[in-house]
Order: structure tokens, then C-alpha cells, then sequence
């Protein structure tokens, strides 16, 4: 599996998983989740995130936390997010759901690494 179609499957999962939650009943101004810009794009944002990151030495969990606040956030489309604090708590709460599952996990993980 290459990493545009692990990429398109987080991102598939996480916002399956955003639907269901009532955490994301206020629906953001801007784009909305279902129109999607290129995946290529998506690739692009969390590489460039990703490397930047590994640059400055960040952690593993750091670099996961990134990587679904970036697909997060071009799903949405919508800048101003990234500064309210329930958008931070809701990938707080991804990120966890994330790590408690083992699969969703290793998807992150070679994402990251093939950044």
C-alpha cells in the first residue's frame, strides 16, 4: 500500500469517525469535510509538516499528533481552527483513539515515517 492511499485512509477513517462524534456537531465555516482537495495536496501538507518537525527533533507521538492535525486541517479547510481550543481537544481525542488502536497506529506510523 503506498502512502497516498494510506494517507486517503486515515483520513477516510478519521472522518468517519468525526460524523459519529457529537464533539463535531459545530460544522466549521469554509469547506466543508466532503469536498476534498487533490490527495496529492493532502500528501504534500503532511510531508512538508512531517519533515519540518523531524528537523527539530520532535517526538514520535509529537510527529503523530502533527500528522492528523494536518489531514484535519485540509479536510477542513479552515485556518482559523487550529487556534480554538475545542479543535485542539478534538485531536487530542482522535489522536487517542488512534493510539488504542493497534492498526490505526501503524498507519500513522508509516506515514510518518515515509515523510
Amino acid at each position: 500500500m503506498d502512502s497516498l492511499s494510506k494517507l486517503n485512509q486515515v483520513a477516510h477513517i478519521l472522518r468517519r469517525r468525526l460524523a459519529n462524534t457529537d464533539t463535531a456537531a459545530k460544522k466549521p465555516e469554509g469547506r466543508s469535510a466532503t469536498q476534498q482537495a487533490p490527495a496529492q495536496d493532502l500528501k504534500q501538507v503532511v510531508g512538508q509538516k512531517i519533515k519540518q518537525l523531524k528537523s527539530s527533533g520532535a517526538q514520535e507521538r509529537q510527529l503523530h499528533r502533527a500528522t492528523i492535525a494536518a489531514i484535519l486541517q485540509h479536510q477542513f479547510g479552515d485556518d482559523s481552527l487550529t487556534l480554538d481550543p475545542d479543535y485542539q481537544h478534538l485531536i487530542d481525542l482522535v489522536c487517542e483513539a488512534i493510539e488504542s488502536d493497534p492498526e490505526l497506529l501503524a498507519a500513522v506510523g508509516s506515514i510518518v515515517d515515509e515523510a
